[in-house]
Protein backbone atom coordinates (compact mmCIF):
# COMPACT_ATOMS: atom_id res chain seq x y z
CA UNK A 1 0.00 0.00 0.00
CA UNK A 2 1.35 3.22 -0.76
CA UNK A 3 2.59 5.63 2.00
CA UNK A 4 1.96 9.02 0.40
CA UNK A 5 -1.54 9.50 0.92
CA UNK A 6 -3.13 8.14 3.99
CA UNK A 7 -5.50 8.46 6.75
CA UNK A 8 -4.83 7.62 10.43
CA UNK A 9 -7.84 5.54 12.17
CA UNK A 10 -8.25 5.16 16.27
CA UNK A 11 -10.53 2.20 16.42
CA UNK A 12 -12.32 1.01 19.54
CA UNK A 13 -14.06 -2.29 20.70
CA UNK A 14 -14.08 -4.50 23.27
CA UNK A 15 -11.91 -6.74 20.99
CA UNK A 16 -10.93 -4.33 18.20
CA UNK A 17 -8.73 -7.02 16.36
CA UNK A 18 -12.08 -7.63 14.92
CA UNK A 19 -11.84 -4.53 13.33
CA UNK A 20 -9.27 -5.47 11.10
CA UNK A 21 -11.06 -8.78 10.06
CA UNK A 22 -13.60 -6.92 8.74
CA UNK A 23 -12.00 -4.17 6.82
CA UNK A 24 -10.01 -7.62 5.48
CA UNK A 25 -13.05 -8.99 4.16
CA UNK A 26 -13.90 -5.69 2.55
CA UNK A 27 -10.25 -5.38 0.58
CA UNK A 28 -9.87 -1.87 2.82
CA UNK A 29 -5.84 -2.87 3.47
CA UNK A 30 -4.26 -1.73 6.08
CA UNK A 31 -1.03 -0.62 7.51
CA UNK A 32 1.36 0.56 10.62
CA UNK A 33 -0.85 -0.67 13.22
CA UNK A 34 -0.65 0.05 16.86
CA UNK A 35 -2.35 -1.44 20.03
CA UNK A 36 -2.65 1.40 22.37
CA UNK A 37 -4.59 -0.38 25.13
CA UNK A 38 -6.29 -3.56 25.12
CA UNK A 39 -9.73 -2.04 23.93
CA UNK A 40 -8.01 0.42 21.46
CA UNK A 41 -6.33 0.19 17.90
CA UNK A 42 -4.48 3.07 15.63
CA UNK A 43 -4.24 1.48 11.97
CA UNK A 44 -3.63 3.60 8.63
CA UNK A 45 -5.91 3.46 5.36
CA UNK A 46 -5.63 4.88 1.93
CA UNK A 47 -7.48 7.97 1.72
CA UNK A 48 -9.68 6.67 -1.18
CA UNK A 49 -11.10 4.07 1.57
CA UNK A 50 -11.89 6.84 4.24
CA UNK A 51 -15.90 6.46 3.70
CA UNK A 52 -15.84 2.32 2.75
CA UNK A 53 -14.24 1.68 6.45
CA UNK A 54 -16.91 3.79 8.25
CA UNK A 55 -19.06 1.82 6.76
CA UNK A 56 -17.83 -1.12 7.15
CA UNK A 57 -18.11 -0.77 11.25
CA UNK A 58 -21.72 0.89 11.35
CA UNK A 59 -23.65 -1.29 13.60
CA UNK A 60 -21.01 -3.47 14.82
CA UNK A 61 -19.55 -3.27 18.35
CA UNK A 62 -16.45 -0.53 16.61
CA UNK A 63 -16.42 2.08 16.72
CA UNK A 64 -13.87 5.19 14.61
CA UNK A 65 -13.10 7.74 17.21
CA UNK A 66 -10.79 9.97 15.47
CA UNK A 67 -9.03 10.34 12.08
CA UNK A 68 -5.88 12.04 11.31
CA UNK A 69 -4.17 12.72 8.38
CA UNK A 70 -0.74 10.85 7.72
CA UNK A 71 2.01 10.70 5.18
CA UNK A 72 2.18 13.48 2.49
CA UNK A 73 -1.34 14.60 2.91
CA UNK A 74 -0.59 15.66 6.50
CA UNK A 75 2.36 17.70 5.41
CA UNK A 76 -0.04 19.33 2.60
CA UNK A 77 -2.41 20.47 5.13
CA UNK A 78 0.26 21.60 7.42
CA UNK A 79 1.68 23.92 4.72
CA UNK A 80 -2.27 24.99 3.51
CA UNK A 81 -2.96 26.32 6.95
CA UNK A 82 0.35 27.47 7.13
CA UNK A 83 0.01 29.32 3.34
CA UNK A 84 -1.55 32.37 5.13
CA UNK A 85 1.67 33.26 6.72
CA UNK A 86 3.99 32.80 3.83
CA UNK A 87 1.82 35.24 1.74
CA UNK A 88 1.84 37.39 4.13
CA UNK A 89 5.66 37.51 5.23
CA UNK A 90 6.01 37.71 1.22
CA UNK A 91 4.44 40.64 1.04
CA UNK A 92 5.91 42.37 4.22
CA UNK A 93 9.04 41.83 2.49
CA UNK A 94 8.10 43.07 -1.25
CA UNK A 95 6.58 46.25 0.79
CA UNK A 96 9.80 47.14 2.56
CA UNK A 97 11.56 46.88 -0.81
CA UNK A 98 9.08 49.00 -2.29
CA UNK A 99 9.64 51.23 0.69
CA UNK A 100 12.80 52.15 -0.24
CA UNK A 101 11.81 53.42 -3.32
CA UNK A 102 8.59 55.62 -2.13
CA UNK A 103 7.89 58.14 -0.70
CA UNK A 104 4.90 57.88 1.83
CA UNK A 105 5.41 60.72 4.33
CA UNK A 106 7.43 63.91 4.94
CA UNK A 107 8.32 65.53 7.66
CA UNK A 108 9.78 69.29 8.23
CA UNK A 109 11.66 69.71 11.08
CA UNK A 110 13.54 72.35 12.39
CA UNK A 111 13.74 75.82 13.57
CA UNK A 112 12.80 76.63 9.84
CA UNK A 113 9.66 74.43 10.09
CA UNK A 114 7.12 77.34 9.50
CA UNK A 115 8.83 77.34 6.00
CA UNK A 116 6.89 73.81 5.41
CA UNK A 117 4.68 74.76 2.95
CA UNK A 118 7.00 76.17 0.21
CA UNK A 119 10.04 73.15 1.07
CA UNK A 120 6.85 70.69 0.13
CA UNK A 121 6.29 73.20 -2.89
CA UNK A 122 9.56 72.62 -3.92
CA UNK A 123 9.91 69.27 -3.26
CA UNK A 124 6.97 68.89 -5.25
CA UNK A 125 8.40 70.79 -8.39
CA UNK A 126 10.88 68.40 -8.46
CA UNK A 127 8.91 65.04 -8.54
CA UNK A 128 9.21 64.68 -4.84
CA UNK A 129 5.77 64.12 -3.46
CA UNK A 130 3.64 61.51 -1.08
CA UNK A 131 2.59 58.08 -2.27
CA UNK A 132 5.81 59.23 -5.49
CA UNK A 133 9.38 57.84 -6.48
CA UNK A 134 11.82 59.02 -4.61
CA UNK A 135 14.48 61.27 -6.66
CA UNK A 136 17.26 60.91 -4.88
CA UNK A 137 19.33 62.55 -7.57
CA UNK A 138 17.02 65.81 -7.18
CA UNK A 139 18.54 66.40 -3.16
CA UNK A 140 20.62 68.46 -3.88
CA UNK A 141 19.35 71.02 -6.21
CA UNK A 142 16.16 70.69 -3.59
CA UNK A 143 18.62 72.14 -0.85
CA UNK A 144 20.20 74.55 -2.84
CA UNK A 145 16.26 76.03 -3.44
CA UNK A 146 15.62 75.69 0.11
CA UNK A 147 18.96 77.11 1.74
CA UNK A 148 18.13 80.05 -0.93
CA UNK A 149 15.19 81.06 1.62
CA UNK A 150 15.31 84.01 3.69
CA UNK A 151 17.48 83.30 6.63
CA UNK A 152 17.55 79.49 6.20
CA UNK A 153 21.42 78.50 7.32
CA UNK A 154 21.19 74.68 7.32
CA UNK A 155 18.86 72.13 4.81
CA UNK A 156 19.68 68.44 4.99
CA UNK A 157 17.31 65.42 3.30
CA UNK A 158 17.30 61.71 4.72
CA UNK A 159 15.19 59.28 3.72
CA UNK A 160 14.10 56.22 6.41
CA UNK A 161 12.06 53.76 5.10
CA UNK A 162 9.02 55.66 3.29
CA UNK A 163 9.67 58.61 5.12
CA UNK A 164 11.61 61.52 4.32
CA UNK A 165 12.61 64.28 6.85
CA UNK A 166 13.96 67.53 5.65
CA UNK A 167 15.61 69.66 8.19
CA UNK A 168 15.33 73.25 7.55
CA UNK A 169 17.50 75.89 10.48
CA UNK A 170 17.33 79.03 10.45
CA UNK A 171 19.78 82.05 11.37
CA UNK A 172 17.36 84.32 13.76
CA UNK A 173 20.79 86.96 13.54
CA UNK A 174 19.42 87.36 9.85
CA UNK A 175 16.98 89.84 8.90
CA UNK A 176 13.59 88.98 7.99
CA UNK A 177 11.70 87.81 5.11
CA UNK A 178 11.39 90.79 2.69
CA UNK A 179 8.54 88.17 1.05
CA UNK A 180 6.85 84.86 1.37
CA UNK A 181 5.11 84.93 3.94
CA UNK A 182 4.07 84.66 8.38
CA UNK A 183 4.52 81.33 9.65
CA UNK A 184 3.37 79.27 12.71
CA UNK A 185 6.70 78.52 14.29
CA UNK A 186 4.20 76.14 16.62
CA UNK A 187 1.28 74.35 17.77
CA UNK A 188 -1.24 76.90 19.07
CA UNK A 189 -4.34 79.05 18.75
CA UNK A 190 -4.70 82.79 17.47
CA UNK A 191 -4.44 85.13 20.28
CA UNK A 192 -4.21 88.16 17.82
CA UNK A 193 -3.43 88.87 14.16
CA UNK A 194 -2.08 92.30 12.83
CA UNK A 195 -1.82 92.98 8.54
CA UNK A 196 -0.73 95.94 7.50
CA UNK A 197 0.29 93.88 4.14
CA UNK A 198 -1.02 90.63 2.54
CA UNK A 199 -3.55 88.28 3.30
CA UNK A 200 -4.83 86.22 6.38
CA UNK A 201 -5.27 82.85 6.31
CA UNK A 202 -6.20 82.41 10.15
CA UNK A 203 -8.37 84.41 12.21
CA UNK A 204 -8.04 84.97 15.95
CA UNK A 205 -8.96 81.55 17.75
CA UNK A 206 -8.13 79.54 15.51
CA UNK A 207 -6.21 76.29 15.74
CA UNK A 208 -3.35 76.34 14.12
CA UNK A 209 -0.57 73.66 13.48
CA UNK A 210 3.54 74.46 13.43
CA UNK A 211 4.38 75.37 9.57
CA UNK A 212 0.52 77.14 9.06
CA UNK A 213 0.24 79.89 6.79
CA UNK A 214 -1.13 82.92 8.61
CA UNK A 215 -0.36 85.82 6.75
CA UNK A 216 0.50 85.50 2.70
CA UNK A 217 1.07 87.70 -0.21
CA UNK A 218 -2.39 88.98 -1.94
CA UNK A 219 -2.39 89.20 -5.11
CA UNK A 220 -0.47 91.55 -7.08
CA UNK A 221 1.75 91.98 -3.96
CA UNK A 222 5.00 90.85 -2.90
CA UNK A 223 5.55 92.11 0.07
CA UNK A 224 4.05 90.71 4.09
CA UNK A 225 4.06 92.83 6.89
CA UNK A 226 2.53 91.25 9.52
CA UNK A 227 2.97 90.00 13.30
CA UNK A 228 1.02 87.39 15.44
CA UNK A 229 0.58 86.33 18.79
CA UNK A 230 0.31 82.70 19.09
CA UNK A 231 -0.96 81.01 22.34
CA UNK A 232 0.70 77.63 22.87
CA UNK A 233 0.65 75.11 25.62
CA UNK A 234 3.86 72.95 26.80
CA UNK A 235 3.38 69.82 28.18
CA UNK A 236 6.05 67.09 29.47
CA UNK A 237 6.92 64.56 32.20
CA UNK A 238 10.32 65.82 34.25
CA UNK A 239 12.40 64.16 35.73
CA UNK A 240 13.80 67.40 37.89
CA UNK A 241 14.64 66.49 41.71
CA UNK A 242 12.15 69.72 42.61
CA UNK A 243 8.92 71.50 41.15
CA UNK A 244 11.30 74.45 40.89
CA UNK A 245 13.63 72.69 38.44
CA UNK A 246 10.68 71.14 36.45
CA UNK A 247 9.30 74.43 35.88
CA UNK A 248 12.27 76.30 34.92
CA UNK A 249 13.13 73.24 32.42
CA UNK A 250 9.53 74.03 30.75
CA UNK A 251 10.18 78.03 30.61
CA UNK A 252 13.54 77.17 28.86
CA UNK A 253 11.90 74.76 26.27
CA UNK A 254 8.65 77.14 25.71
CA UNK A 255 11.45 80.41 24.96
CA UNK A 256 13.27 78.58 23.04
CA UNK A 257 10.75 78.49 20.25
CA UNK A 258 10.78 82.11 20.01
CA UNK A 259 10.08 85.53 21.43
CA UNK A 260 7.55 84.47 24.21
CA UNK A 261 5.60 85.45 27.47
CA UNK A 262 4.59 82.96 30.26
CA UNK A 263 1.09 83.03 31.08
CA UNK A 264 0.58 80.04 33.59
CA UNK A 265 3.21 77.48 34.70
CA UNK A 266 2.41 74.56 37.37
CA UNK A 267 4.42 71.09 37.98
CA UNK A 268 2.37 68.12 39.42
CA UNK A 269 4.24 65.93 41.16
CA UNK A 270 4.19 62.35 39.61
CA UNK A 271 5.54 58.90 41.01
CA UNK A 272 8.61 59.16 38.64
CA UNK A 273 8.67 63.71 38.37
CA UNK A 274 6.87 66.20 38.14
CA UNK A 275 3.95 67.02 35.08
CA UNK A 276 5.06 69.98 33.70
CA UNK A 277 2.23 72.54 32.20
CA UNK A 278 3.10 76.06 30.42
CA UNK A 279 0.95 78.60 28.63
CA UNK A 280 2.57 81.08 26.84
CA UNK A 281 1.86 83.65 24.15
CA UNK A 282 4.33 83.19 21.37
CA UNK A 283 4.99 86.22 18.97
CA UNK A 284 6.05 86.13 15.51
CA UNK A 285 6.47 88.68 12.78
CA UNK A 286 7.37 89.16 9.12
CA UNK A 287 8.65 93.08 8.02
CA UNK A 288 7.14 94.15 11.40
CA UNK A 289 10.26 96.01 13.51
Amino acid sequence: MSGLFLLRLTVEGIYPEGALARFRRAGIPVSDVKKRDKKTLELCIERKYREKAFTTLRDSCYNITGTSLFGVWRLFAALRRKIGFFIGAALFVLLAALSDLFVLRIDVVGTGAYYRDRVLSVLRENGVRPGGLYRAEKVSAIAAEVLSFDGVSFCSLKKEGSVLTVEVQVDRSLPPAAAGGLYAPADGTVYSLTVLRGEAHAEEGDEVARGSLLVGAAEGQSVVMASARLLCRYESLSSASTAEEAVAEGVLAALSAGEAEIVSQNAEPQADGYLVEIEYLLTVAVNMD
